[in-house]
Order: C-alpha cells, then structure tokens, then sequence
C-alpha cells in the first residue's frame, strides 16, 4: 500500500496519514512517529503507541479501547468509536475529543486541557473543570447540574440537556449554545459575547444584550422575537411605546395616524 513507502525512506516518519484506506488492521508504527491520523478505517485494536507522538487522530472506527498514551501527546481525537472507557490521559494533553463514545465516566482531566468535547455520551461532567479550558461541549449528554465555569472559557456549548439554569458566565465568553433544555432565564451576559444561540427553552424574555453581539437565535421560545434584527426592532418599540403601556395594536395606530 502507498503508505508503507515512507517507512522506507531513509528520514526518520513523522506524519503518517492512512484515513480511509478501509484499514482492518494498523501496520507497525515507526518509533519517530509525532502524528497519526488512521480515521474512517475499520480498526478495532491499536498497538503500542511511539513515545514521541504528540497527535492521535482514530475517529471513526470500531476502538472498544485505547491503549496507553504516551505522555508526548497533546492531541486526542476518538471520537465516533464504541470505546467504553479511556486510559489516564497525558498531563501535557490539550484537546480531548471523545464524542459519541460508549463513555460513562472520564478519567483526572489534565490540568493544560483547553478543548473539551464529550457530547452524545453518558459521561457526567467532573465537579471541577481544568482551569485553563476554552472550549467545552456537551451536547445531549442529560446533563442536570452544571460545575462552575473556568474564567479562561471562549465557548460553552450544551445543547440538548434537562438544563433549567445555565451557572454563572464568564467575562471571557465569547459563544454561548443552550439551545433544546428547559431553561425558563439565562444568566447576565457579559460583553465581549458574540455568538448566541437559545433556540427551543421556555424564555419569556432575555437579558440585556451586549453591545459585541453579532449573531442571536432564539425561535422556540416564549418572545416577541427570534432573531437579532427583530429583538433590535423590538427594543426600538419598546422604548418608544411598550415601556408606557402601549400595545402593538395600538403603536401601529399611532404610527398609521402619524403618516
């Protein structure tokens, strides 16, 4: 096959690249190896990993596991496998992607990890997260009771959970997805938010929008608006008319009879 080549090659490997090759079985890694990626394959059982492998890409196969983890490695994705339980992580690791699993339980999080995704899993989320993450999702996972939120946190995404309350924000969010729970309120959103999406909870109303947003979708709910345009429409009139008692019907009257 055309990547058994490159083991030929008189330069140490240190990328190999073998997704969608419709794989059973791996070859024999060479021991220079930094970052492999076999996704899209049938693979059912990896063998030793080389110590200096710093990427595993092994999404989208049939893994049950995974075998030790070298502590080079600061990139996992696995995600889209049968894996019912994940071997210690290494404390170098930065990003762990395990979504679609089997998964029940994680292992200790490293305390460097920035992105976290386990959605589409049974997994509980650990009552403290890493300090230093950015960037967590866990769609669909009957998430209940959320742990407090890191202050480095760019995105939260937890869609399609029984969430009735989101915790408290960070000043450093940036994206915010809680669309699908049951959420009747969100917390204050503070400025630097950009991107937010509440689509299908049960708010009657929001919080102030911060100046820096750019994109809001909330259809499904319980206001008079769905989108950013029409909530910045809304507070125009409100402004105008609904904060002294004046309906729609009755604004539009005005507005008729001013023309």
């Amino acid at each position: 096959m055309k990547y058994l080549k490159t083991f030929e090659q008189k330069k140490p490997v240190k990328t190999l690249d073998i997704k969608r090759e419709n794989l059973k079985v791996l070859p024999d890694l060479p021991k220079s190896l930094e970052w492999l990626d076999f996704g899209w394959n049938q693979i059912t059982e990896i063998p030793s990993l080389p110590n200096r492998l710093k990427v595993l890409l092994c999404n989208d196969n049939f893994l049950t596991e995974l075998p030790y983890l070298p502590n080079t490695l600061r990139y996992l994705m696995c995600c889209y496998n049968k894996i019912t339980k994940l071997p210690d992580l290494p404390k170098n690791l930065e990003t762990l992607n395990c979504k679609y699993n089997n998964l029940t339980e994680l292992p200790k999080l490293p305390s460097k990890l920035k992105t976290l995704i386990v959605s589409e899993t049974d997994i509980e989320l650990p009552s403290k997260l890493p300090k230093d993450l950015q960037h967590l999702s866990c769609n669909n996972i009957n998430l209940k009771i959320f742990p407090n939120l890191p202050t480095t946190l760019l995105e939260l995404n937890c869609g399609n959970n029984n969430l009735t309350e989101l915790p408290e924000l960070p000043d450093s969010i940036k994206r915010l997805y809680c669309n699908d729970n049951n959420l009747t309120e969100l917390p204050e959103l503070k400025e630097g938010l950009k991107y937010l999406f509440c689509d299908n909870n049960n708010l009657s109303y929001l919080p102030k929008l911060p100046s820096t947003i750019e994109i809001l979708s909330c259809k499904k709910n319980n206001l008079p608006y769905s989108n950013l345009e029409e909530y910045k429409e809304y507070q125009i009139w409100w402004e105008k008319y609904g904060q002294h008692g004046i309906s729609r019907e009755e604004s539009d009257d005005i507005e008729g009879y001013n023309l």
